[in-house]
């Protein structure tokens, strides 16, 4: 990642791509068809590919983004495969997560150079965010769901499956959603108006597929 920036996908060696991809996307492609042929003689199972919203809205650099969106298309295709077997597949989308490298980019500044978003505001989304034993409650209460396959196919925000099945980070709150209004007042630079608006407001799902820039707007 710290070789692309300040540089657009051109200025790049063809390389990058398969440096991001190749562990991100073939990966993944890989594990859910070992994982599928385990799960389809049993007729159940469940498959959960981590992606996030980079999918929707350019983030990072180009193939970054464009990994994330296939991981997307490539669970919703293989849910329509694979639920006449009883084998359900998502796409999860995390928040901002709590991980060591995030640390290590937010005191170097990469994640404000790599994001074009200030420090300050990098600061606040870490501190709101997730740690990846969240992520982790999330797919186990998805794995206990026995009306799991309602769900397949789709893209789920760890922030609303903490609402649904009532679970909390390790130290005890809820972290911020990318739905929330207030979340996504105070990313577009708002801050003072997003600290009146509650929490509990939320962004329709659908909105977050909307304002993808996949389609021309009339």
């Amino acid at each position: 990642m710290e070789k692309s920036v300040g540089k657009k996908f051109f200025e790049c060696h063809p390389s990058f791509w398969d440096e991001i991809n190749n562990v991100g996307l073939r990966n993944v492609y890989i594990c859910s068809v070992l994982a599928s042929r385990i799960m389809v003689p049993r007729q159940k199972g469940l498959i959960v590919n981590i992606s996030s919203a980079a999918g929707v809205r350019y983030f990072f650099n180009v193939p970054y983004g464009v990994g994330k969106a296939a991981i997307d298309k490539m669970s919703a295709d293989m849910a329509e495969e694979l639920k006449h077997y009883k084998v359900a597949v998502v796409s999860l989308w995390p928040g901002t997560v709590k991980t060591e490298k995030s640390y290590d980019w937010l005191r170097s500044g990469m994640l404000s150079k790599l994001t074009k978003i200030p420090q300050a505001q990098i600061e606040r989304m870490i501190e709101r965010g997730e740690t990846p034993e969240f992520v982790g409650r999330g797919v186990v209460c998805l794995a206990c769901d026995y009306q799991i396959l309602k769900k397949t196919g789709c893209v789920l925000l760890t922030g609303d499956l903490c609402n649904e099945y009532m679970f909390l980070d390790n130290d005890g709150k809820i972290p911020s959603n990318m739905r929330s209004v207030s979340v996504a007042l105070d990313f577009f630079g708002f801050t003072s108006a997003a600290k009146l608006i509650p929490s509990f407001l939320k962004i329709p799902a659908t909105f977050l597929h909307l304002s993808s820039n996949k389609f021309y707007k009339l």
